[in-house]
């Protein structure tokens, strides 16, 4: 048992050599800078090391994008600290989101829409074996959405809390949370790609969330 301990100790040090290094370049050079050779070099290994640990770069790009998710956890409870109910809760989480996402698009869109090998929500969860979140802090709603791997998953945890405090009709809860999936993951695509400045994104995006909440609950 001290073994494997050991060995799986030495793999999250080695996983996190190569994410420090990812970062290192993405705020330095940019994003696009990124390569496995370059990685390997800052990291003090060669590339056939880190193919030990990451599948491919779009699987490196995605555990260091993840690291840039811990802004959003951290302003959450700035942001739902006024929340009266399960409503605002529901609204304000997204607001946070909408807000991270749109100042980092390039991150938030390696996380969704990177041409992955395996399916997302096995990576995420990879990347929380390794780096397990701290989420004593938080109410339990938030705690339990934070666990969650996927944003489909954490977003159904916030609608079903409307659902049971009667804020949400039960049969309208899916519709309304696919719809503002939807618009947040169209509307990140258009911030992506420069066709949409993040101020008018965010302020369309954070209206039409409201919108759809409150019209088709």
């Amino acid at each position: 048992m001290e073994s494997l301990d050991k060995k799986y100790i030495q793999k999250v040090r080695m996983v996190k050599y190569f994410v420090d290094a990812t970062i290192e370049i993405i705020e330095k050079e940019g994003y696009e800078a990124v390569t496995i050779r370059k990685v390997a070099d800052i990291a003090g290994y060669n590339s056939a090391t880190l193919y030990n640990y990451f599948d491919n770069l779009e699987h490196l790009l995605f555990f260091a994008s993840m690291r840039y998710l811990q802004d959003y956890i951290d302003q959450l409870p700035i942001y739902i600290k006024n929340a009266n109910n399960s409503r605002d809760v529901y609204l304000l989480v997204w607001q946070c989101y909408v807000d991270c996402a749109f100042r980092n698009p390039k991150i938030y869109y390696a996380i969704f829409f990177s041409n992955l090998k395996k399916d997302l929500e096995q990576y995420v969860e990879q990347y929380y074996s390794y780096f397990p979140l701290d989420v004593k802090k938080y109410p339990k709603i938030i705690r339990e959405m934070l666990l969650s791997n996927s944003i489909s998953k954490r977003s159904k945890i916030l609608i079903q809390q409307c659902v049971q405090e009667n804020i949400v009709d039960k049969s309208r809860a899916e519709i309304i949370d696919n719809l503002v999936i939807c618009v947040f993951e169209s509307m990140l695509l258009k911030v992506y790609r420069g066709s949409i400045s993040f101020f008018v994104a965010k302020e369309l995006v954070d209206s039409y969330i409201v919108e759809i909440f409150d019209k088709m609950k």
